[in-house]
C-alpha cells in the first residue's frame, strides 16, 4: 500500500512540476537586466573612444543563451531540451 501511494505522490509531483512555469514578469526582468548591461558596455567602450567588437559579441551571444536556457528549461516539452517520458510508459505498459 505504501508503494502505490508514493507512486501517485510521484505522478502528483511530476505533473505539477510540468505545468509550473516561471512567471512571465520574471523573464522581462531578466531580458531587461540583459538590455540595460549591455547599454552600460556600449556606454563605457563609448567613454573608452574604441569598441571591442569581440566583447561586444560574446556578451550579446552570452545573455541571448541565458534566456534562452530559462525558457527552454521552464517549458520540458517543447524546445531543445526535452524531458524523455519513456519510464512511464514504461511503466504502464505490462
Amino acid at each position: 500500500m505504501q508503494s502505490l501511494n508514493q507512486a501517485i505522490d510521484l505522478e502528483s509531483a511530476r505533473m505539477m512540476a510540468l505545468q509550473n512555469h516561471v512567471p512571465t514578469s520574471v523573464i522581462y526582468v531578466n531580458a531587461i537586466v540583459g538590455l540595460l548591461a549591455a547599454m552600460v558596455v556600449g556606454y563605457a567602450f563609448g567613454l573608452n573612444g574604441r569598441r571591442q567588437i569581440f566583447s561586444m559579441c560574446v556578451l550579446a551571444v552570452a545573455i541571448t543563451l541565458v534566456l534562452t536556457l530559462i525558457i527552454d528549461l521552464d517549458r520540458p516539452r517543447s524546445g531543445l531540451i526535452r524531458i524523455s517520458q519513456q519510464p512511464m510508459i514504461d511503466l504502464h505498459c505490462p
